[in-house]
């Protein structure tokens, strides 16, 4: 009786053991698997095409949304960033 407990618990404990491994994911979202941004579920968005406004980041950090403070992200740095362009108008006197 004793072997087969002790064979149950093995076979119980490789199981709880190996269970995390198994899956499609190879891990949680981060700088170490993700060029792009992290979703708000784990999820690595690099798609170009996608809407960068909304989905802003790169290097694995959260995705940020520019569009809730007004702001577009920037294709050279992936970063939200607001305001106008600069310089000066004048028309001719």
């Amino acid at each position: 009786m004793k072997l087969k407990a002790l064979t149950l618990g093995l076979c119980i404990g490789f199981t709880v053991a190996i269970a995390p491994s198994c899956g499609g994911s190879s891990g949680k979202c981060g700088p170490a698997n993700c060029a792009g941004c992290c979703d708000a579920n784990g999820a690595c968005l690099t798609d170009p095409t996608a809407s960068k406004n909304t989905t802003c980041g790169n290097q694995g950090n959260a995705c940020a949304d520019c569009t809730k403070t007004n702001a577009t992200c920037a294709a050279a740095t992936h970063t939200c960033q607001s305001g106008t362009g600069g310089g000066t108008g004048g028309g001719a006197t």
